[in-house]
Formats: C-alpha cells, structure tokens, sequence
C-alpha cells in the first residue's frame, strides 16, 4: 500500500513538473536568443510547434476541458502548492475508479460463485463480459494512445535527424566558429 502511494506521488510530482513546463512553455513561446541562431541553421519552423500540439495533446487528455486548464494554469502560477495537490487530487481521483472497475468486478465473480442456477450464473456472466469488455476497450483506447504518440515520436525524431544529416557541414562550421570565437565577445 504504502509503495503505491510512493508511485503515485511520484508520478504527480512529475506530471506537475511536467505542466509547470508545459505552461511556462505556453508563455514563454518566443525563441531565446540561443534558440534563434538555431533556425538560421535550417531547422524547420514547424518543430517548435509540433512540440507544443503534443504537449497540448496530453494536456487536453489529463484535463477535461479548457476551462479547467486555464484553471490549473492560475493555480500553478498563484499557488504552486495548491496545483500540486489539486493534480495529485485529480490522479487519486483516476486510480479511485480504476479500483473501483476491479471492485465491481470482483463483486461479479463471488456472485457468479454463489449463484444457485445456470440463469444466475448465465446472467452474471453476461455481466461480468460486459464489464471486463469496457475495462478492455478502455485500456486498448489507452494503449492506442500511446502507440499514436510514440510513433509520431519517432517521425519526428526521423525527421530531425534527416534535417540536421542533410545540414550537418553547416552545424559543425557554426559550432566551430562558437568555440573559437574571442572570449570578450561573447554574450
């Protein structure tokens, strides 16, 4: 019980650390300084956004409307103790009915023991499919999920990696030229 407890806290201190980014990310939309020499070397415009719809993605999934979004986002810059507990609130609030599939499920399966006839135990049967269909359909939609973005991922990774193969002369000369340049002139 406890180790639970230590993983799912764990897992809502990081998916909070992850918002805070996620949010100072929306804010701070503009490309550093640092950043802008690296559009000049060839990297497409699109990368930046294509992060930021991922990160939407997940955001748009953890919370249930843009309402409650903007509501976090507050909350996160007013009182970050408070967002930290509302999204462990959340995460309880997801693992609560996960336990309480499994409870129901359960509860069908000792009254299938009990039942006294085929009906009762034809009946609860049906039942119990249905109910572990649902929790089926549920995990696969959440397994689909994590399919689409891994390999959308991986195109862009690909992606990535193609652009900066093709650009690779150019990268290095300027890395060269960073290294080497005079100490007083540097930002």
């Amino acid at each position: 019980m406890i180790r639970g407890r230590t993983i799912i806290l764990g897992l809502a201190l990081a998916i909070t650390a992850w918002t805070a980014a996620v949010f100072a990310a929306d804010e701070n939309a503009k490309p550093s300084d640092e950043q802008k020499p690296a559009a000049k070397e060839g990297q497409a415009k699109s990368e930046q956004p294509q992060s930021e719809s991922k990160e939407k993605d997940f955001i748009k999934k953890f919370f249930s409307s843009p309402e409650e979004v903007e509501k976090f986002k507050k909350l996160q810059k007013e009182n970050p103790d408070a967002f930290r507990d509302e999204v462990k609130k959340k995460m309880d609030g997801r693992k609560a009915e996960r336990e309480e599939v499994s409870t129901r499920t359960n509860e069908l399966v000792e009254k299938y023991q009990k039942a006294q006839t085929d009906a009762d135990k034809a009946k609860i049967k049906e039942e119990l499919k249905a109910s572990i269909k649902a929790e089926f359909d549920k995990k696969m939609d959440s397994s689909k999920q994590r399919l689409d973005h891994a390999e959308k991922q991986l195109q862009e990774f690909k992606s990535k990696y193609d652009e900066r193969k093709k650009n690779a002369d150019q990268i290095v000369d300027t890395r060269l030229e960073e290294l080497l340049k005079d100490p007083k002139l540097k930002w």
